[in-house]
């Protein structure tokens, strides 16, 4: 992990930290327009490490969309 290049972003469940490494970004799925639903959509899992106060920090992975 190259913590120079991380990324911390503070959220109200304490700071975030995205780290820019292929191994915590997994594709998860493309969805093509349809008839019911006329846009592209993309879907992927990033994983981040979410520092409480007073706590340990803690690996998460969240799945984020664009549409």
């Amino acid at each position: 992990m190259n913590t120079v290049d991380a990324k911390i972003i503070k959220t109200q469940y304490g700071s975030e930290v995205y780290v820019d490494d292929v191994e915590h970004i997994n594709f998860k799925s493309l969805h093509a327009p349809k008839v019911n639903m006329p846009l592209y959509r993309i879907e992927f899992e990033i994983g981040y490490f979410l520092l409480k106060e007073h706590r340990y920090y803690e690996y998460e992975k969240t799945i984020f969309g664009l549409q």
